[in-house]
């Protein structure tokens, strides 16, 4: 008798079908709690007054600057 880890076709086909399951419910639950928004943090222009200009969330540490760099310049016309 030979002994060995595999386990029937069955079985190997009820675990795929299993993972792929928790993995599908995973990616639904992931896309549905996510949620986006559009935060405003600077506008110009004639249609401007229109939006809720809000504090930007971005942290402004020594790290942060070393990495993204500082801030752009403005533009000029």
């Amino acid at each position: 008798m030979v002994w060995t880890n595999q386990k029937p076709p069955s079985a190997r086909r009820a675990t795929t079908r299993a993972v792929a399951g928790a993995t599908l419910l995973a990616f639904l639950g992931a896309m549905t709690c996510s949620g986006c928004y559009t935060k405003v943090v600077g506008a110009s222009g004639p249609a401007a007054e229109q939006y809720k200009i809000e504090q930007s969330d971005r942290s402004d540490t020594w790290l942060d600057r070393q990495v993204f760099g500082d801030e752009p310049a403005p533009r000029t016309k």
